[in-house]
């Protein structure tokens, strides 16, 4: 996926709508994405990709709730790329 994105990652506002542990998250931060935003609705695995993102230094910022609630009240912003 990351190869096929190519340099359109680098510098992009990215929405994780689906975050699970976060990997695509943190994937697309290393290889330069610069506004992240990350959706998941468990919170264990929301405290996961928190603690991780703290550790490495990823400023993304974790909403933990359904992405149907998400989607009902976006962002005012624009994304670049979108995972779901």
């Amino acid at each position: 996926l990351f190869h096929r994105l190519g340099s359109d990652i680098k510098g992009a506002r990215l929405l994780d709508l689906f975050g699970g542990s976060g990997l695509m998250t943190f994937e697309a931060f290393s290889r330069g994405a610069e506004h992240l935003v990350t959706v998941e609705a468990e919170r264990k695995h929301c405290a996961h990709i928190i603690r991780q993102a703290n550790e490495w230094h990823v400023p993304t910022r974790v909403v933990c709730r359904r992405v149907e609630n998400f989607l009902q009240k976006p962002p005012h912003q624009v994304f670049d790329v979108v995972f779901m």
